[in-house]
Protein backbone atom coordinates (compact mmCIF):
# COMPACT_ATOMS: atom_id res chain seq x y z
CA UNK A 1 0.00 0.00 0.00
CA UNK A 2 1.00 3.54 -0.67
CA UNK A 3 -0.09 6.68 0.57
CA UNK A 4 0.79 10.34 0.23
CA UNK A 5 -0.30 13.31 2.93
CA UNK A 6 0.82 17.15 2.21
CA UNK A 7 1.19 19.39 4.96
CA UNK A 8 0.99 22.97 4.20
CA UNK A 9 1.51 24.28 7.51
CA UNK A 10 3.14 22.56 10.91
CA UNK A 11 0.23 22.51 12.25
CA UNK A 12 -0.97 20.14 10.29
CA UNK A 13 0.94 17.43 12.79
CA UNK A 14 -1.71 15.99 14.19
CA UNK A 15 -3.75 15.31 11.10
CA UNK A 16 -0.71 13.67 9.94
CA UNK A 17 -0.54 11.17 13.17
CA UNK A 18 -4.06 10.77 12.29
CA UNK A 19 -3.78 10.02 8.69
CA UNK A 20 -0.45 7.59 9.32
CA UNK A 21 -3.02 6.23 12.62
CA UNK A 22 -5.52 5.28 10.23
CA UNK A 23 -4.49 4.95 6.89
CA UNK A 24 -1.12 2.65 7.04
CA UNK A 25 -0.77 -0.43 7.97
CA UNK A 26 2.21 -1.02 10.64
CA UNK A 27 4.74 -1.73 10.06
CA UNK A 28 5.38 0.93 7.53
CA UNK A 29 7.96 3.11 6.16
CA UNK A 30 7.50 7.33 6.55
CA UNK A 31 9.73 9.46 3.99
CA UNK A 32 10.09 13.06 4.82
CA UNK A 33 10.50 14.96 1.65
CA UNK A 34 10.31 19.23 1.20
CA UNK A 35 7.72 20.57 -0.87
CA UNK A 36 9.72 23.11 -2.94
CA UNK A 37 9.73 23.66 -6.63
CA UNK A 38 12.61 22.72 -9.11
CA UNK A 39 16.05 23.53 -8.67
CA UNK A 40 15.98 27.39 -9.44
CA UNK A 41 17.86 29.58 -12.10
CA UNK A 42 19.78 31.14 -9.30
CA UNK A 43 21.16 27.70 -8.05
CA UNK A 44 22.00 26.03 -11.69
CA UNK A 45 23.97 29.38 -12.18
CA UNK A 46 25.59 28.86 -8.86
CA UNK A 47 26.78 25.82 -9.57
CA UNK A 48 27.73 25.73 -12.94
CA UNK A 49 29.90 28.95 -11.27
CA UNK A 50 31.39 25.98 -9.01
CA UNK A 51 32.36 23.73 -11.94
CA UNK A 52 34.63 26.44 -13.35
CA UNK A 53 36.05 27.27 -10.10
CA UNK A 54 36.88 23.59 -9.63
CA UNK A 55 38.19 23.05 -13.14
CA UNK A 56 40.19 26.22 -12.65
CA UNK A 57 41.86 25.41 -9.01
CA UNK A 58 42.26 21.67 -9.71
CA UNK A 59 43.93 22.73 -12.97
CA UNK A 60 46.17 24.91 -10.53
CA UNK A 61 47.01 22.12 -7.85
CA UNK A 62 48.05 19.81 -11.30
CA UNK A 63 45.40 18.12 -12.10
CA UNK A 64 43.83 19.41 -15.54
CA UNK A 65 39.78 19.33 -15.12
CA UNK A 66 37.13 20.93 -17.20
CA UNK A 67 33.97 22.40 -16.16
CA UNK A 68 32.52 19.74 -17.86
CA UNK A 69 34.14 17.30 -16.31
CA UNK A 70 34.05 18.89 -12.66
CA UNK A 71 29.90 18.53 -13.46
CA UNK A 72 30.18 14.75 -14.60
CA UNK A 73 32.53 14.04 -11.72
CA UNK A 74 30.13 15.47 -9.05
CA UNK A 75 27.12 14.19 -10.66
CA UNK A 76 29.02 10.81 -10.38
CA UNK A 77 29.69 11.33 -7.22
CA UNK A 78 26.77 12.42 -5.44
CA UNK A 79 23.89 12.11 -8.29
CA UNK A 80 24.39 8.53 -9.23
CA UNK A 81 23.01 6.75 -12.38
CA UNK A 82 19.48 6.37 -13.56
CA UNK A 83 18.12 3.94 -16.87
CA UNK A 84 16.46 6.27 -19.45
CA UNK A 85 13.13 4.51 -21.33
CA UNK A 86 12.66 6.12 -24.98
CA UNK A 87 9.57 4.47 -26.72
CA UNK A 88 10.39 0.66 -26.32
CA UNK A 89 14.52 1.21 -26.10
CA UNK A 90 16.16 1.29 -22.54
CA UNK A 91 19.24 3.08 -21.75
CA UNK A 92 20.91 1.97 -18.63
CA UNK A 93 23.23 3.86 -16.61
CA UNK A 94 23.09 7.44 -17.24
CA UNK A 95 24.05 10.08 -15.21
CA UNK A 96 20.86 11.74 -13.36
CA UNK A 97 20.36 15.43 -13.97
CA UNK A 98 19.95 18.42 -11.60
CA UNK A 99 17.32 19.50 -13.57
CA UNK A 100 14.90 16.41 -12.22
CA UNK A 101 16.08 17.90 -8.08
CA UNK A 102 13.86 20.54 -6.82
CA UNK A 103 15.01 22.89 -4.51
CA UNK A 104 15.97 21.40 -1.61
CA UNK A 105 17.64 18.37 -3.01
CA UNK A 106 19.68 20.76 -5.35
CA UNK A 107 20.87 22.53 -1.60
CA UNK A 108 21.72 19.12 -0.63
CA UNK A 109 23.72 17.90 -3.77
CA UNK A 110 25.35 21.36 -3.40
CA UNK A 111 26.10 21.12 -0.17
CA UNK A 112 27.90 17.59 -0.75
CA UNK A 113 29.54 19.12 -3.74
CA UNK A 114 30.82 22.28 -0.78
CA UNK A 115 32.53 19.76 1.25
CA UNK A 116 33.78 17.35 -1.08
CA UNK A 117 35.79 20.95 -2.17
CA UNK A 118 36.66 21.48 1.63
CA UNK A 119 38.17 18.02 2.26
CA UNK A 120 40.24 18.60 -1.03
CA UNK A 121 41.34 22.33 -0.14
CA UNK A 122 39.13 24.28 -2.84
CA UNK A 123 37.02 26.52 -1.06
CA UNK A 124 34.03 27.28 -3.60
CA UNK A 125 32.60 31.41 -3.80
CA UNK A 126 29.17 31.24 -1.87
CA UNK A 127 27.56 34.66 -2.53
CA UNK A 128 25.53 35.84 0.61
CA UNK A 129 22.73 36.85 -1.46
CA UNK A 130 22.67 33.94 -3.55
CA UNK A 131 19.60 31.82 -3.09
CA UNK A 132 21.64 28.70 -1.96
CA UNK A 133 23.34 30.63 1.32
CA UNK A 134 19.25 31.87 1.39
CA UNK A 135 18.05 28.36 1.51
CA UNK A 136 20.76 27.42 4.27
CA UNK A 137 20.43 30.12 6.27
CA UNK A 138 16.21 28.73 6.74
CA UNK A 139 17.40 25.73 7.53
CA UNK A 140 19.57 27.26 10.78
CA UNK A 141 16.66 28.61 11.72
Amino acid sequence: MSAQYIAQHKDEWANFKEFVWDAMPFPCKITYKSLTGMRSISQNALFHMWMSQMATEFTKKGFPLTADEAKQLMKHEFLGYTDIKIGSTEIKGQLKHTSSLDTGEMSMFMDKIDCWNVDKGVFLIKPQDSEYMTYKEAQTK
